[in-house]
């Protein structure tokens, strides 16, 4: 028994469950025990897996239960302790710059500003090229408005019990954006965060002048701060997981021990270790192993 599939989702039926354990069987693979994280919504399934087959069972299982999120995992080590998260979209629902292109009530500006972050997301655009682009849109915007959206900025659905739970267990949480750090310092405080990183917005007499002060946070970037996190705990990298939905994450997600694509783009999805498509954040609790008795609120 070393490694675990996780099932995660509302529709997590016996039937469905049975199916599943047939194909796995028809696949010589047979199961050495199974435990209920959550009865009929989360469940773990044991066996002997060599390491090079995770990827192929995550397949097989994606494709048995579509409407299930499912990670398969090296039991030990499971639980990690430091968790490495992007900001928009992620820990909270939507993208900053969206919102305070919203704020800037300049005609067309939203809609430009939305469309470039999709392009940028989705890695069809060069990630600083299209962030510059934006902040220049958004000169002469006061300071005060980027701070304002960072107070009202909603979570993500299990966002809280995801991070209260791990720093119960004596995680490390920190957040790694793109965005602003006018904005993510306050999500630091809401969440209880030990550590927060983000682009410093330039501005004169309390307005943005559409510059950035460096380091500027990139996906490269984003990736040093997960290792330096590392280093100054003295973990290894497995010890991580770390959760995006951006192109600009992919080097982060691929550089975590557990690294999940949060409702992610295609092009992160493809090298995550497995992806929440279905669920809330909760799921990667469950993807590490705790029971829903132990989640914190």
């Amino acid at each position: 028994m070393d490694h675990a599939i996780c099932l995660v989702g509302a529709t997590l039926t016996q039937p469905k469950i049975d199916s599943l354990v047939a194909a796995l069987a028809d696949q010589g693979l047979t199961l050495t025990g199974s435990r209920w994280l959550n009865q009929a919504k989360a469940l773990d399934l044991y066996l002997d897996l060599a390491p090079a087959e995770a990827q192929r069972l995550t397949a097989l299982v994606r494709r048995a239960l579509p409407s299930i999120d499912v990670a398969v995992l090296p039991i030990a080590g499971r639980a990690k302790a430091l968790l490495v998260a992007d900001m928009d979209s992620t820990l909270v629902v939507g993208e900053t710059i969206v919102e305070m292109a919203r704020a800037h009530e300049q005609a067309g500006v939203e809609a430009e500003v939305a469309r470039l972050t999709d392009l940028a997301m989705r890695g069809r655009l060069d990630f600083t090229a299209a962030l510059m682009d934006r902040l220049a849109l958004l000169r002469g915007l006061p300071v005060a408005a980027v701070e304002e959206i960072g107070r009202t900025l909603k979570l993500m659905p299990g966002a809280e019990i995801l991070c209260k739970t791990m720093a119960v267990q004596g995680a490390r949480l920190v957040v790694v954006s793109g965005g602003f750090s006018a904005a993510s310092a306050v999500l630091a405080q809401r969440l209880g965060l030990h550590n927060h990183v983000a682009n410093q917005l330039v501005h004169v007499d309390g307005v943005l002048t559409g510059g950035l002060g460096l380091p500027l946070v990139d996906g490269a970037y984003k990736r040093e701060v997960l290792l330096q996190e590392c280093a100054g705990l003295g973990l290894r990298r497995d010890q991580a997981l770390a959760i995006g939905d951006g192109a600009n994450d992919s080097a982060l997600v691929s550089a975590a021990g557990l690294g999940l694509a949060f409702y992610g783009k295609p092009v992160l999805q493809n090298v995550a270790a497995a992806a929440i498509n279905h669920g809330d954040l909760t799921t990667a609790l469950y993807f590490q192993g705790y029971a829903a008795d132990q989640f914190a609120t």
